[in-house]
């Protein structure tokens, strides 16, 4: 179902593995789709008591946005990128949200 992490569930455990080690776990637009999209999926799911999110590899948990990504970018696509849903507004808002299960 996901490119760049991983969900596994087990006895209301959640499990979310953000799967981009060679990129230090970086997050680019794919990446934070899937996270959102891992999150809404736990937040209907009743039988979730607890979420882990976690990084793979040994070097980083999360390195934060994807550098190389946004280099890409001009300045009214990265604007656009932090304001959309798929933004760090977003990303935060779901998080906390979660933080209450």
């Amino acid at each position: 179902m996901f490119k760049n992490i991983i969900l596994e569930k087990k006895e209301g455990v959640v499990k979310i593995t953000i799967n981009r080690p060679e990129a230090r776990n970086a997050l680019d637009i794919e990446t934070r789709k899937e996270l959102l999209a891992a999150l809404d999926d736990v937040e209907r799911d009743e039988s979730v008591r607890v979420v882990v999110i976690t990084g793979a590899g040994e070097k980083t948990f999360v390195s934060g946005a994807d550098i190389k990504m946004l280099s890409e970018m001009d300045f009214r696509q990265i604007m656009e990128f932090s304001e959309s849903p798929l933004g760090a507004r977003r990303s935060t808002s779901v998080l906390r949200n979660s933080a209450s299960l």
